[in-house]
Parts: structure tokens; sequence; C-alpha cells
């Protein structure tokens, strides 16, 4: 069984990527979408496998991943935590999933997979890049706007601290999967577009806020 999970404030953000989802054969068993806003989004429950969940308020980007994944470890899933701004390709789910649940045996802890990222729509349209399957030294650095995490593995990630609510919670799962023993993996046959910046731009307070949360999660890693 595999899940996804879209925190989102604005239904405008997300309905084109929920209705991609939702149409996708071989595709997620649920979509949730958690509404971090006091405004009920569930007309979106129209597509196919969506489940919207009303947090009642903006509780922040990382308690809603904790929501996630306490979600998806009681039901025994793999999950996908996904940004509500990208764009994806019919073979997203497909793609990763047969990574996770690869049963070569120098592989077999594959935790954390992440697809290729395109910041441009052109490049995004003219996919695929490459034809070399997926690797284990492809990561230059995390890419938290879509993670697909490895069931077994939910249970032992320690949930991002209260203290950061908005940023590095990232950063903090992918230590986490490295932490305990875990492989983090390249998809070189998927892609996702993604806007980056796009919520720093609308709001420039935010990078306080940013530096803010990065300081504590430095001092979590006792830098």
């Amino acid at each position: 069984m595999i899940v996804a999970a879209i925190p989102t404030v604005d239904v405008k953000n997300c309905i084109q990527l929920v209705k991609d989802l939702s149409e996708m054969e071989n595709g997620f068993d649920r979509i949730f979408l958690l509404n971090n806003s006091s405004k009920k989004m569930n007309a979106l429950e129209i597509f196919n496998g969506v489940v919207v969940i009303n947090l009642g308020r903006n509780i922040g980007v990382n308690p809603a991943w904790n929501y996630s994944m306490d979600l998806a470890q009681d039901l025994n899933a793999h999950l996908a935590i996904l940004n509500d701004d990208i764009l994806v390709k019919k073979n997203f789910v497909t793609s990763a999933v047969k990574i996770l649940e690869s049963d070569e045996e120098a592989l077999e802890k594959i935790g954390l997979v992440v697809p290729c990222t395109t910041h441009e729509m052109e490049k995004f349209k003219k996919y695929p890049f490459s034809d070399h399957g997926f690797n284990i030294h492809g990561i230059s650095r995390r890419e938290g706007w879509c993670m697909f995490l490895h069931m077994n593995l939910i249970p032992d990630i320690e949930r991002i601290p209260e203290e950061m609510k908005t940023f590095c919670g990232d950063d903090w799962i992918f230590h986490q999967v490295q932490q305990n023993g875990w492989l983090v993996v390249k998809d070189n046959l998927n892609v996702i577009y993604h806007e980056v910046g796009r919520t720093l731009k609308k709001n420039p307070k935010i990078r306080e806020t940013l530096i803010q949360e990065k300081g504590i999660f430095n001092k979590y890693l006792g830098r």
C-alpha cells in the first residue's frame, strides 16, 4: 500500500496535482490532502482516492508532515510527502515504488526515494532526461518537495521537533533516514516540476523564520 500526503493552505495551489494523481493508473491507494487552513476543502473529494483532513488551522508544514507519517504508520503503508505546487508525470508512483520494493540484496534498505527535479517547464515537458535507472549517489542536496518513504522505516523516524514549524523538516528526515542505516536514492527515470522559492518570493519575512529554524536544526545536530 502507498499513500500520499499533501499539506496545503489554498486549494488553488494543489488542484492540478490532485487531479493528475487521482487519474493515474497504478497510483496512490489514498491521497491525503492535509488542509492547513480554516476553510473547508472537501469538494476535492470528488477526485478518486482523495481524503481531505481539515486540521482547522495552520499547524505548520512540519507538524503536517509528522501527522502524515503517523497516518502511514497506522496504515502500514509507504508514504509520499508532496509539496502542493509540483507537477508530475504518469510514471510518477510506479517508478518510485519499484525502487522502494527492489529485491536486490545490495539495495534492500532503500528508505527514501526522490525523483529528479527541474525548475524549467520546457525541460519538464521534454522529459525523459535519462534511461539509466536509479543511483544512490545522485543527491547533491536534500529535495524535500517530494519524498517517498519506505513503510518499514517510518516507525524509526524520530518526528520533526515542535520548534521547527516551517523549514528544515526535509533536512531532518534525510538525516533520520541515514542515521537509521537506510539508503537515500535518486530516481533517474522520474521527474517533477517545481518552482523554487515561490513562497519566499511572496513573503520575504519568511526568510527570517528560515534562518531561525536552520539554527534550531543545527543545534539538534550538535553543530
